[in-house]
């Protein structure tokens, strides 16, 4: 028997079922009475009645934000990823006719959204928690401000945790991984732009913020927004070609998207064994057999470098 989830696989003993055939049956029976959620469907994603290629999920009101209705398109993925293990990151379209959850007096029909469904490891930092103390930082410092993901709601599905059958298994649950959905106001790949347009959204997500005019290399450490962000306890780690967007709706501006693989500092380091990063443009420091094993320590100069292989 193998159960599999995105925390990995578990195997049972086997049994000879000609020999030991009443555990077999009792077996099929198990099976025979298995509801959908026990098959791996989860109920929260319902199906619209009249498109199949569409299903409805709500997000659960959490003082002080109000609950907001979803219809999710699975025809037009923005990302999409196929495999058993890991964060299993999809992007789908959505749309909404409910109040904006921040601002009732915002209706999200009128805004282009984006859902963002995963499973992340618990023992990091909720990416809401580090987008949220991102913008703390952006109302201090106007090399962030703006620069940032517009996240509408998020809510983790506790009760779908890989943790729940390992701890019944008396199996280490130190990187089990929950459901985590957010919405977001849609945002679009930088290499949709060409000539001076890309340069000005690469800038804005590697500087945040300030214009174009030449600056001496130490104007640009102190001015740069992803400096700030460090400084201020962000660090991203997963500097990448898919997570430097723009902003069609605020004149094509830079956005550094994308912060589920970040940390806060102070906090502990995540239990898992995940690997933090994309690998084509990761830090050459960070592909060593040293960082493998745990022994270099992230810096922001390895963030810097990330952005200098996206530019190549």
């Amino acid at each position: 028997m193998w159960w599999y989830d995105n925390d990995g696989a578990i195997q049972s003993h086997g049994i000879n079922f000609v020999e030991d055939l009443p555990h077999f049956l009792v077996l099929l029976l198990c099976f025979e009475r298995f509801t959908p959620r026990n098959w791996g469907i989860i109920p929260m994603f319902r199906f619209a009645e009249h498109e199949v290629d569409h299903c409805l999920l709500s997000f659960p009101a959490s003082p002080p934000l109000s609950a907001v209705d979803i219809t999710i398109s699975h025809t037009d993925k923005i990302r999409d990823h196929f495999g058993i293990v890991g964060r299993a990151t999809q992007m789908l379209p959505a749309i909404s006719q409910s109040k904006h959850p921040r601002d009732i007096g915002r209706n999200l029909g009128d805004m282009d959204l984006v859902v963002k469904v995963y499973w992340p490891e618990a023992s990091r930092a909720g990416e809401g928690q580090i987008i949220e103390k991102a913008r703390e930082i952006g109302k201090q410092n106007e090399a962030v401000n703006g620069h940032l993901p517009d996240l509408i709601c998020s809510h983790d599905f506790g009760e779908y945790s890989t943790k729940r059958i390992r701890m019944a298994f008396g199996i280490a649950t130190e990187s089990h991984r929950v459901l985590r959905v957010m919405l977001f106001r849609r945002l679009y790949p930088i290499t949709d732009l060409i000539s001076d347009k890309f340069w000005k959204a690469f800038w804005e997500c590697f500087r945040c913020g300030y214009s174009l005019e030449l600056l001496s290399c130490a104007d640009l450490l102190v001015m740069q927004g992803h400096y700030h962000l460090w400084v201020g306890g962000v660090e991203h780690n997963d500097i990448s070609v898919r997570n430097l967007m723009y902003d069609k709706l605020n004149n094509n501006r830079g956005i550094l998207n994308d912060y589920d693989l970040a940390h806060l500092h102070g906090q502990p380091r995540p239990s898992g064994t995940e690997r933090t990063g994309t690998m084509p443009f990761m830090a050459l420091d960070l592909l060593t057999d040293d960082a493998w094993d745990g022994k270099i320590a992230r810096l922001y100069r390895h963030d810097c470098e990330s952005f200098a292989w996206v530019l190549l």
